[in-house]
């Protein structure tokens, strides 16, 4: 390497250690990758155990010491652990259909208010729309009116209670009344059910107040179908609530599949367009399989996701399966592929990375969900290898292949 690339000037690094953990953060210039990593050749002495077939790779790539920390590159260590297995099978994000509540109002009526509006998180009992109604203010009417005969009665039974006590009327006349009585208060029940089967509000009702719909539930509004003036009528829903805060996932379970899912397993849900993941279980399995596509219909129920989980959503959902012991597992963000064989970069010292063919046995994530590969040969337990930033070295060696130092 030249004198003129080796006094060229660098940027600051900053190390950090944790653990077997090393994490060196980048801070890349715009002179790219190429520009601060040193690279020499040695001897290949990948071992026997490596994949059968792959062409031995002598390019070792070395970086300055003064450059680790823009590298960004982390240090793991092989060893052996716990591999959870899963299927990764295609999903859509869906309303909990338990909790979503089509509102429609309980009698015909033009429209005088619309006060909700899409989007809108409502409580159970707020008014969403007022509606002028003929049915309900005749209903209205049918009540106080019950209600008024029922105070006429009650005043005239006291009056001839009073006067039975005295003799001074017959008895009959005391039973008239007593029977008056409760015909009344039996007519005014009737009309209160009335009312109330349509909506009305019997401890606050008042004679020509217009029918107010109302939010059946807690939910955010996600369809309205009503403008002011229209003639809506009482099978049409007018507003749709649902809870957000739970959803489903409904994924596609084919038959070779089936036997792997069952009811109580864990699902990691990525959907497109969403940076994080989000977690769930299956709660279903369909006993049937569907006529069309040929496959079974499980639901993973979602708790608490991101508003950014919207249902409608496409998603890749990992199912989890199993979970097995390795001897010996990497992190799959840490393979780059050499030609056409999987590699790792092996640390051979503190500023040297070797790249070293693998060899892969199963696919899965650790149990803190990140994705690992099992490897069965090629790598020892205790080496240590490039985790994230294992492509800068791949864009080094590649460089060194184009150019044949």
């Amino acid at each position: 390497m030249s004198a003129d690339v080796a006094s060229a000037k660098q940027p600051r690094a900053v190390l950090r250690a944790s653990g077997s953990i090393l994490t060196l953060v980048a801070m890349l210039g715009a002179g790219g990758v190429l520009g601060w990593l040193g690279r020499g050749r040695v001897a290949s002495d990948a071992p026997a155990s490596a994949a059968k077939g792959a062409a031995p790779v002598s390019n070792v790539v070395e970086i300055r010491p003064d450059a680790l920390a823009d590298a960004g590159l982390e240090l793991l260590e092989a060893r052996a652990g716990k591999l959870r297995l899963g299927l990764v099978l295609p999903g859509e994000i869906a309303l909990d259909a338990e909790h979503v509540v089509h509102v429609s109002p309980r009698v015909a009526g033009v429209v005088l208010e619309a006060r909700a509006k899409v989007g809108d998180v409502v409580k159970k009992g707020q008014v969403l729309a007022l509606v002028q109604s003929r049915e309900f203010a005749a209903t209205q009417l049918e009540f106080l009116a019950a209600g008024e005969h029922l105070t006429l009665a009650q005043a005239t039974f006291k009056r001839t209670e009073d006067l039975y006590a005295y003799k001074a009327v017959a008895e009959k006349d005391y039973l008239a009344a007593k029977e008056a009585l409760a015909v009344a208060r039996l007519e005014r029940d009737i009309a209160a059910r009335r009312l109330e089967a349509v909506g009305g509000n019997v401890a606050s009702q008042k004679a020509g107040a217009a029918y107010a719909v109302t939010a059946p539930s807690d939910g955010t509004i996600i369809d309205r179908d009503l403008a002011l003036g229209e003639v809506i009528r009482d099978d049409h829903a007018i507003y749709t609530l649902a809870d957000l805060d739970r959803v489903w996932v409904h994924v596609a379970v084919y038959p070779q599949d089936l036997a792997q899912v069952a009811v109580g397993a864990r699902a990691t849900v990525r959907a497109e367009g969403v940076e994080d993941h989000v977690e769930g279980i299956v709660s279903l399995v369909a006993p049937t399989v569907g006529e069309k596509n040929r496959a079974a219909l499980a639901r993973i129920v979602i708790e608490h996701p991101p508003r950014s989980l919207r249902p409608g959503l496409f998603a890749d959902v990992d199912l989890e399966v199993a979970t097995v012991d390795v001897p010996l597992h990497v992190a799959e963000d840490a393979l780059q592929t050499v030609e056409g064989t999987p590699h790792l970069f092996v640390a051979r010292s503190a500023t040297t990375f070797e790249p070293r063919p693998v060899k892969l046995g199963r696919r899965g994530r650790d149990v803190a969900g990140r994705a690992f590969v099992e490897i069965l040969g090629g790598l020892s337990a205790g080496d240590s290898y490039v985790g994230k930033g294992s492509f800068l070295l791949r864009a080094e060696t590649d460089k060194g292949s184009a150019t044949g130092e």
